[in-house]
């Protein structure tokens, strides 16, 4: 029969619904608390702001008239510190502007020095130069992938350096140096290079190309263990490579903190960045700032987007700067990013459920088929096995209104009581039958000498064994002692012992043993055959060679059934001489 699929779509449809409103709620609450998290994230940035603010009006007012560019290169400094934390989740940008409204920098890629850009007075302090204003595009995006390689050889570094306080630190190691030269005359950057350096705590140390002597590293742990720079080639280079003669330039580490905003997460977080194109729409000027009564600045934007002008602070010489902070955020993304692990995981348990689901439903779905299949295959069985014994009684029946001999009409009434009694018995197993298909049905557990009940249905046996004179023998070993129903114990007995007397020959034998964990039961009947074997138990499988007679194919069907509901298991075998029926202790 074709199983029927049509119940499998509202199953997998169910869970489908089930996981995704899940995992939705899930992510929903997840982006909420990552929106919380982002916004506090801002407030402290706008803070730290404002502090950038005031202390580029009081450096502004220190270094006044030193150098025409300091203020945008400071504040550009000051930008890329701002811009230099964070993930490609939650970005921002800003811009600073005089006190005439007017924009004097921006935050962007930048060549940035942290320390030792000289100016008239005894200090000196960082800087920053728009890398577009000197390296191409295809240089800036070399440059950008040589940051990042910067950050990761970092990150491995200061692991490393970790582990060195519990273990000796290893025998090598690789990193990326990143060098600008600075005009002194015109502070101009002219000269950028990358060099790919290694350690080694033994080997001949080479001269850096660019300082032309030694390099020694030690740390503070151990500081008896000398690494020596064996390797300290020039990778990438934007610039000449030898300085003017003497000291009209400054030699200075690359400050990759702030060079490239948001580098410090990985490239694609500054890529994000550097393609916003939101983050970098800033006003050349603005006349009116934006500032609530209470003297707080005002957002404007919507959703998890907007741009926050921070309002002026005034120095003590009564110049002031103003900030425009523009702001992106993606609590979704980051939320949906960080459960990812969530919905796989999910996921797979998911389709395991629906698997195992689906396969109990279709086994549960088989076995309703295969017991519908199985009451039209009992039907149909019973209607024929009907068929035969009314046929017979309606034939005898018709003979007897044509008032026929009286020794002829005997003969007939005692064949309609013979089939009569045929279907009576059929009748019979039939109610036996269905009340063992029954979910209602109990059995009684009691305790049962095995020995003790074959000794019971022994004393129906004569009848029929005197007919074909068959003796009967009966040994116990060792009584079988069995917890079960002694009624239906007894049908299997007696059915067994039926099928004993009906297929033995005239003048045989029954022989019956009884064990610790078994009873077998043998006839001296003629064997059967691997078709007969094959097909014992089966509902109204009687052989060829048992048509005849009162028998139902019922026996030892209704034997097994009884047999394996009393936890015990039955076999039909051949014999030497005949065929044995094994039962056996589970």
């Amino acid at each position: 029969m074709k199983t029927n699929k049509r119940w499998m779509l509202p199953v997998v449809s169910g869970f489908l619904a089930v996981y995704v409103t899940t995992m939705g709620l899930s992510t929903w609450l997840s982006a909420d608390r990552y929106r919380e998290s982002f916004q506090t994230a801002y407030w402290n940035r706008e803070v730290q702001a404002r502090e950038m603010l005031q202390t580029l009006g009081e450096t502004a007012e220190q270094e006044a008239g030193t150098d025409d560019a300091f203020e945008e290169r400071f504040a550009r400094y000051l930008l890329g510190t701002l811009c230099a934390h964070g993930s490609r989740y939650q970005q921002l940008s800003g811009a600073v502007y005089d006190e005439d409204g007017k924009k004097i920098a921006e935050a962007g890629n930048s060549i940035s020095i942290a320390y030792g850009y000289p100016y008239g007075r005894s200090h000196s302090q960082p800087a920053s130069w728009p890398v577009e204003d000197y390296l191409t595009e295809e240089e800036k995006e070399e440059l950008a992938e040589y940051v990042a390689l910067n950050f990761q050889k970092l990150e491995e570094s200061m692991e490393k350096m970790d582990a060195w306080d519990k273990e000796p630190p290893p025998d090598s190691f690789e990193e990326y140096a990143l060098t600008v030269y600075v005009a002194s005359e015109n502070r101009e950057p002219y000269g950028i290079f990358v060099q790919k350096m290694c350690w080694e705590l033994e080997g001949e140390g080479v001269k850096d190309p660019l300082t032309g002597t030694g390099g020694i590293l030690t740390y503070e742990n151990y500081p008896d263990e000398k690494y020596y720079l064996t390797n300290g080639e020039i990778v990438w280079q934007w610039g000449e490579t030898t300085p003017p003669k003497g000291n009209g330039f400054i030699r200075s580490a690359l400050y990759t903190g702030n060079a490239f905003p948001y580098m410090s997460s990985g490239y694609d977080a500054w890529k994000n960045w550097e393609e916003n194109a939101y983050l970098h729409d800033f006003p050349e000027e603005f006349s009116k700032r934006s500032e609530d009564d209470s003297g707080n600045s005002v957002r404007s934007g919507t959703g998890d987007r907007w741009k926050r002008t921070v309002m002026p602070l005034v120095t003590g010489t009564g110049s002031g700067y103003s900030m425009i902070l523009a702001y992106d955020s993606h609590p979704w993304l980051a939320a949906m990013d960080n459960m990812k692990y969530v919905y796989l995981g999910c996921g797979i348990l998911m389709l395991v459920c629906i698997w195992k689901i689906l396969r109990v439903i279709d086994q549960n779905y088989k076995k309703r088929e295969a017991l519908e299949e199985n009451r039209r295959d009992f039907t149909n069985a019973m209607a024929h096995e009907l068929k035969t014994p009314l046929g017979i009684i309606r034939g005898f029946a018709e003979n007897l209104l044509e008032q026929v001999k009286e020794e002829k009409r005997e003969y007939y009434l005692q064949q309609i009581i013979g089939q009569t009694e045929k279907m009576d018995k059929l009748a019979a197993e039939m109610i036996t039958l269905s009340r063992m298909d029954s979910e209602k049905l109990v059995l009684r557990r009691e305790k049962i000498s095995l020995t003790a009940l074959i000794q019971e249905e022994l004393k129906e046996l004569p009848a029929m064994t005197s007919k074909k004179q068959i003796e009967v023998r009966c040994e116990t070993e060792e009584d079988l002692i069995l917890q079960g129903d002694r009624e239906y114990l007894g049908k299997a007995l007696r059915n067994l012992l039926v099928n004993a007397v009906m297929y033995n020959r005239m003048n045989g034998q029954i022989r019956i043993t009884v064990a610790a964990r078994s009873c077998t039961i043998e006839n001296t009947g003629t064997p059967l055959s691997e078709e007969q074997l094959e097909h014992a138990f089966e509902m109204f499988y009687r052989g060829d060679e048992s048509r005849n007679g009162n028998h139902t194919g019922l026996g030892l069907y209704l034997a097994k059934r009884i047999l394996t509901l009393q936890g015990l298991s039955l076999d039909i075998e051949n014999t030497q001489d005949g065929v044995r029926a094994v039962i056996r202790k589970r």
